[in-house]
């Protein structure tokens, strides 16, 4: 394993330890990537990031997301595990 000009690990041309904040936008639109059953939201559901929150001990980092309804109604604000998020695809 070898270091990147950005200095992430680079492990057979994948880069591996880059943080997910350099992949979102906040105020955009991303998908749950599995189910936040607390919260009655599935994977795939939709939602605004609204913040990135580091972790104060090192651990995994977390996101503030605001879920809306089909009418654009806000139904919830919720706090995540950076990893239960990924941004959409970009629309052509």
């Amino acid at each position: 394993m070898e270091a990147d000009g950005a200095g992430d690990a680079v492990d057979g041309g994948e880069v591996v330890g880059r943080s997910l904040a350099m992949t979102l936008e906040l105020y955009k639109e991303v998908a749950l990537t599995l189910d936040l059953s607390e919260h009655q939201l599935k994977a795939g559901d939709i939602a605004t990031l609204i913040d990135l929150v580091p972790h104060p001990t090192g651990g995994e980092d977390g996101c503030v997301l605001e879920v809306f309804n089909a009418v654009g109604e806000s139904i919830a604000v919720v706090a995540a595990a950076s990893s239960a998020i990924e941004p959409l695809p970009m629309k052509f």
